[in-house]
């Protein structure tokens, strides 16, 4: 017996969710120290009497401004001086990713011949010492899933969204900074998002995600019913060919280095390394315990940045994720579709 037209595109669906864990740069310019000094402070041939010859006057030379080289070069013509300070490690200005940043990841899953893009929201304030970066303030701001072709699917998951960003700080997450030339190289050290189980015992690789008999408790870690729907773990609201929800727990995981440009306002970042696991706890369709794998088409897999202003990053860990869930589309376009 030959499958049915039906079965055949069910058998083709798979639901992808690729979740991966997690700038722009502004140039600081330093004084110009070499600006010719101020006209008051220069020394002036005194003025001849309207009646005297102005040939007659002898020549007057100007003493030099203070601070001046005595050496008689203009500044420009001098050699650096040896014993000022270097850049600390190396960095200049324009490799300064101290701030705050906007950051959409993009990832493509794949399975069963279909893929699926999803997009996660991050929120990082970075400090810089030298070439060492540190998250001091870290959000995992949301995500969602996008079909990339007609049999693949939206996958949403809003409601988990106050529990995620509770439940995944990645302040302490550090990285590199270096100047190569007129670039800057920049990496970023494996983080993790945990969904639906308890952190940060989840957030340890080594401990296998809960099964759906091991729910949480006040003294034993497992599954939480993060969106409170009477649900285990995580629903994942999904829509398009085919509908319905998957009850997941999952940890995924990422890295991100790259070279980017100096004195960038948005720039990308490769998702070097990722890769998720997810233990599917339920489902309303069977079609719908498929899952995918990282697509390898690496070229899918980045990050986007955008540096933001003071005022569009106020408010509490809530406030913020919503300031970034709408800014995405705008500032960081590329990783947004």
């Amino acid at each position: 017996m030959y499958p049915s037209p039906r079965d055949l595109t069910a058998t083709r669906f798979a639901i992808l969710l690729g979740l991966a864990a997690p700038g722009c740069v502004t140039d600081s310019v330093p004084p110009d120290i070499y600006a010719e000094a101020p006209e008051s402070s220069r020394e002036r041939v005194a003025e001849s009497d309207a009646d005297d010859d102005p040939a007659s006057t002898p020549a007057v030379e100007s003493a030099p401004a203070p601070g001046a080289p005595a050496s008689g070069l203009a500044p420009a013509q001098l050699p650096p001086d040896p014993s000022a300070p270097a850049p600390a490690n190396g960095n200049p200005a324009a490799c300064d990713l101290s701030g705050s940043w906007l950051i959409t990841q993009r990832t493509i899953a794949s399975g069963l011949g279909v893929k699926q893009r999803a997009a996660w929201w991050f929120y990082y304030e970075l400090e810089q010492t030298g070439g060492d970066l540190s998250v001091t303030r870290g959000f995992v701001c949301g995500s969602q899933v996008f079909p990339v072709d007609a049999l693949s699917a939206a996958v949403e998951l809003d409601a988990s969204f106050p529990a995620l960003i509770a439940n995944n700080s990645h302040a302490g997450r550090r990285g590199t900074v270096a100047a190569s030339g007129d670039d800057c190289d920049v990496s970023f050290e494996r983080a993790i998002i945990v969904l639906g189980a308890t952190t940060p015992f989840y957030t340890d690789e080594a401990n296998a995600l809960p099964t759906l008999e091991q729910p949480a408790t006040d003294t034993t870690p497992g599954w939480e019913d993060w969106d409170e729907d009477g649900n285990p773990a995580v629903s994942l609201h999904v829509s398009g060919l085919v509908e319905g929800s998957r009850y997941t727990a999952l940890r995924a995981s990422s890295e991100w280095n790259g070279t980017i440009p100096t004195a960038a306002e948005t720039f990308r970042l490769p998702v070097s390394n990722w890769g998720q696991e997810e233990a599917v706890l339920g489902v309303t369709a069977e079609v719908l315990k498929q899952t995918g794998v990282p697509d390898a088409d690496r070229s899918g897999h980045f990050t986007e940045f955008a540096r933001l202003t003071p005022e569009q990053a106020r408010g509490d860990a809530a406030t913020v994720c919503a300031t970034v869930r709408q800014l995405a589309p705008t500032l960081t376009p590329d990783a947004n579709r």
